[in-house]
């Protein structure tokens, strides 16, 4: 493992990583991107498949993972619903870890959803409406990251998936952060953010062009979180 870039890397203390959660199709990937784009830091998209009714093996693999890149002092963290119902779990691994909600009108959020392509849903199916997610040889863990829904249709069903996660948002602990979509593109928003983050101003950049994270950006990520630590990456 080559040497840890210094302009990515000016401190050896530990940094408590954080993780941001939402509806989906609420701006995550967004998110990720820019807190990303700081020095200093490396946060992914949707690394970890979590579970929402059992703890698995990932969960271990995901804290040991942040934790070998936290010892670096970088920030680490990583955005996904998968997350919410295991805030707790991972705030018995880092104490005060940092939660960023991300939110989204429900109408909005509901259409994103529809246009997304995710349409098939079978009556008396609580699971279909999650098909497609992440295609036909991943769709089987995909729908453990999801919560069960009975509904007639998918647009019911996204919307008693946008009122559930919602409703478990409102109940995160201290210390949290709540934003809407629309602050990602607010660098006053922006720079409430980074003070929460505990991002010193000298490490913080702003984006002229945010754009949407790609599942090669997530894959690349990932591949290099399960090392020892980050590899060097270029001066911001």
């Amino acid at each position: 493992m080559p040497p840890l870039s210094p302009s990515r890397h000016t401190s050896t203390s530990f940094r408590t990583p954080f993780v941001g959660v939402g509806t989906g199709r609420c701006g995550s990937t967004s998110l990720a991107k820019i807190v990303d784009h700081c020095k200093n830091t490396f946060v992914g998209h949707e690394l970890y498949q979590l579970m929402w009714y059992e703890v698995t093996p990932e969960l271990g693999r995901m804290i040991v993972e942040m934790r070998k890149v936290a010892k670096t002092g970088m920030l680490c963290g990583d955005i996904s619903s998968a997350y919410l119902p295991n805030i707790g779990h991972l705030r018995d691994s880092f104490k005060d870890m940092p939660v960023v909600c991300i939110h989204r009108d429900k109408e909005s959020t509901v259409e994103s959803f529809m246009d997304y392509g995710l349409r098939c849903i079978r009556p008396g199916d609580k699971q279909g409406w999650v098909d497609k997610c992440m295609g036909p040889n991943q769709r089987a863990k995909a729908q453990g990251c999801f919560p069960i829904i009975d509904a007639d249709t998918p647009r019911q069903a996204f919307g008693f998936y946008w009122e559930f996660c919602e409703a478990l948002m409102e109940k995160v602990p201290e210390p949290v952060c709540h934003l809407d979509i629309n602050d990602l593109n607010d660098d006053a928003k922006l720079h409430m953010l980074f003070d929460f983050l505990s991002i010193p101003e000298c490490d913080r950049l702003y984006m002229a062009e945010r754009r949407f994270w790609t599942r090669e950006d997530a894959q690349a990520i990932r591949k290099e979180m399960s090392r020892v630590g980050p590899p060097p990456r270029p001066a911001r």
